[in-house]
């Protein structure tokens, strides 16, 4: 009895670790999700919306002044899949919140983000606003503000069966 006893317990420790160590995986996956945005260099802020859209200032302190609008509106949608607006307006979770549709979208990002990609017809405009904030250390970064309409990607991506109809 006492032999059956320490084999159940090494047992559960095992299953402990074991969940200890997914537990600490899963976790590196959300964060380095959530920095994955600031390892693509921008950032992003809510500047509001109507009628379906999102209007996003978006802006790369790492390209600095070599940021163009075309990047601007693909990390503005990049934003609102993966990252979420959390400054700003509302915060707005991302949409692909979890491993399933992420998977799912990964499998067409590719062509969504193509230079021909359906990403072009979500972004309705963008606007070059340099040095917005008035401070000198960032007197070369440019700022955009990009218009996306969240109901139209949204739509997409249910069309995709990426998201629930």
């Amino acid at each position: 009895m006492g032999k059956n006893q320490f084999s159940y317990g090494r047992g559960l420790l095992k299953r402990i670790l074991l969940g200890i160590v997914l537990g600490v995986i899963l976790v590196l996956c959300l964060v380095s999700l959530k920095a994955f945005g600031q390892t693509r260099g921008y950032q992003s802020e809510c500047l509001g919306g109507t009628d379906g859209l999102v209007i996003l200032k978006m802006w790369s302190p790492v390209l600095s002044g070599k940021y163009k609008p075309e990047e601007a509106r693909i990390d503005a949608v990049h934003a609102l899949l993966y990252t979420g607006i959390f400054v700003g307006c509302n915060p707005q979770s991302p949409i692909l919140d979890d491993q399933e549709k992420q998977e799912k979208f990964s499998k067409i990002s590719a062509s969504v983000f193509a230079k021909a990609g359906w990403w072009n017809s979500l972004t309705v405009r963008d606007v070059a606003k340099e040095n917005e904030l008035g401070d000198p250390r960032y007197s070369n970064i440019k700022f955009y503000v990009v218009s996306i309409q969240k109901e139209n990607l949204l739509k997409k991506l249910r069309e995709e069966s990426i998201l629930n109809p």
